[in-house]
């Protein structure tokens, strides 16, 4: 039998994690870049007001058609690293090459290709 124990959950600081998933042409990279910038213009407002975003985007460069949109109020405006190659370690030195430009909040415009590879 399993050793579980049962212990008091408690609020940490944690970062977001989330997936959108649907089909073809259902709205997920514009549903992702709402958010997107809606959590920066949250952090900037909140003690962090040099908060950047950035993206990793393997779409065939599709996030370009939403460049300038701004259905909040906020300019869709960002950074993207393109992707030609989906290894693991292609989104790694993705993610460590925003990490370095201290991009805040990083939006994965296409993970599924990640499975598949090159």
């Amino acid at each position: 039998m399993a050793n579980l124990q049962l212990v008091q959950a408690s609020r940490t600081k944690m970062r977001l994690r989330m997936s959108i998933d649907g089909p073809a042409k259902s709205g997920k990279s514009y549903t992702v870049l709402r958010l997107g910038f809606t959590l920066l213009d949250h952090l900037q407002k909140n003690g962090k007001p040099d908060a950047k975003i950035g993206a990793i985007e393997t779409e065939h460069e599709s996030i370009n058609g939403y460049i300038g949109d701004s259905p909040d109020g906020i300019p869709f405006e960002l950074p993207c690293v393109f992707l030609k190659s989906f290894s693991p370690l292609e989104y790694i030195a993705a993610l460590e090459l925003l990490a370095k430009n201290k991009i805040d909040v990083v939006i994965i415009d296409g993970l599924s290709q990640a499975w598949e590879g090159v």
